[in-house]
């Protein structure tokens, strides 16, 4: 499968499993989004995995059902913070324009981590 290499994801919560918790059990926030780094199928019937850097940094093999598309996003980043999605948020000063140009889509982030 041939992913984008600009592609970010969240992860949600998937309600039906017990097997993959990454909110609850790996080192994932989800007011972050995570860049697709590749894909695993161990077999062509069989799950599918996409390969994402954790908070920490740490390579971790996530399922297909706890991600979601988020945007098209040129960064080398591993992952990206979200805006808050509470109305009313103070804005983090300076931020505004660092990433102009940056997103496809029209997506706009408040900051980028390392």
């Amino acid at each position: 499968m041939n992913i984008d290499n600009r592609l970010f994801v969240e992860i949600v919560p998937h309600l039906g499993s017990e097997q993959s918790r990454p909110l609850e059990e790996g080192n994932f926030d989800a007011n972050h989004v995570y860049k697709v780094l590749g894909t695993h199928s161990p077999s062509p019937t069989g799950e599918s995995y996409f390969i994402l850097a954790d908070l920490q940094k740490q390579i971790c093999f996530i399922p297909r059902h706890s991600v979601r598309a988020y945007a098209l996003i040129d960064s080398d980043h591993l992952f990206l913070k979200l805006p808050s999605r509470e109305k009313n948020a103070p804005a983090i000063p300076g931020m505004a324009g660092q990433l102009s140009g940056r997103l496809s889509g029209g997506v706009h982030l408040t900051k980028e981590l390392h």
